[in-house]
């Protein structure tokens, strides 16, 4: 071969790399389906249903093994034209149905998979490899909202949820929906979205709730053993995120296996299962800024 010969095949095949390069994508460029809901009627009659088995364990950017598992948090939901306008409910706490959906679609998108909490405790505890994706989406004060509008959303794209419930009025009597006013589960609520909920301790009272950090120890005890007397779970979130070191001890007391925080951050290997933190998904929260949220751990 001569060499004229020779430098033609390299600055060929210099173009061919060249050309076809492609940039590795990254959170802002990847594209992001963001779909749109009319009403929550959308949402029930919705009969795309899948299967959380059925998404692939993709390594690709992300890795929980690595960066620790994202535990995201959130509240109420409410139809769309509901919140824009209410005028108590408009706020960080409450997430939008579309804006839920953006969510999961986002993730569905990215190969995520819900993550129980039992595998949760084995990761962090012993180190037990998990799905790359792998992420946990969990509701405070276990509103009604949750059964009647995230569950569907969360049957439509294949994900599972935890619930932290508080307790009081579990074993009322189910009312109808009314996303006007904050509503509480009931056992009967509980029941027909247990399929793609877990139920866990938060606290019984909606006054213990609200008052936790001035709660005496007497009261405190009172609050965490009526709760789990109401509903018997081997996992809690503390009300309002506040624990101390003899919080914790009560805890631990009780057999309980993990705790969780509204620390911002991630659930690690060998972390402290008593002091889980997770990532608050405060609305207004677009796809972009979601996925932003549990891949960097970034608040807005």
């Amino acid at each position: 071969m001569n060499f004229a010969v020779f430098v033609a095949i390299i600055l060929s095949a210099i173009f061919f790399i060249i050309s076809n390069y492609k940039k590795p994508s990254t959170i802002e460029d990847e594209p992001i389906n963001e779909p749109t809901i009319s009403s929550s009627s959308d949402i029930v009659n919705s009969d795309v249903v899948l299967s959380p088995s059925a998404i692939p364990n993709i390594k690709e950017g992300f890795d929980a093994n690595v960066s620790g598992v994202p535990v995201v948090m959130y509240h109420n939901l409410m139809e769309d034209d509901k919140k824009a306008n209410h005028p108590s409910l408009n706020n960080g706490l409450t997430a939008t149905t579309s804006e839920f959906e953006k969510h999961l679609a986002a993730l569905r998108e990215r190969n995520y998979s819900s993550l129980s909490l039992e595998d949760l405790v084995d990761y962090m505890k012993n180190g037990t490899e998990i799905p790359y994706k792998s992420i946990m989406l969990t509701f405070d004060d276990g509103y009604l909202s949750n059964t009647e509008l995230a569950a569907p959303l969360l049957r439509k794209y294949g994900f599972k949820a935890v619930m932290f419930v508080i307790t009081e009025g579990i074993d009322g009597e189910s009312q109808p929906y009314n996303s006007d006013i904050l509503q509480y589960v009931t056992r009967e609520d509980m029941q027909k979205a247990s399929d793609v909920f877990t139920y866990a301790s938060h606290a019984n009272t909606l006054d213990g709730h609200n008052n936790y950090k001035n709660l005496t120890h007497k009261q405190y005890i009172k609050e965490l053993d009526d709760g789990l007397s109401m509903l018997k779970s081997d996992f809690i979130a503390y009300p309002l995120g506040f624990n101390t070191s003899t919080i914790i001890k009560e805890v631990k007391a009780r057999n309980y296996k993990c705790a969780f925080t509204i620390q911002n951050g991630y659930a690690k290997k060998n972390g402290d299962l008593y002091k889980i933190p997770r990532l608050y998904a405060n609305s207004p929260m677009s796809a972009k800024k979601f996925i932003k949220l549990i891949e960097t751990g970034e608040k807005q």
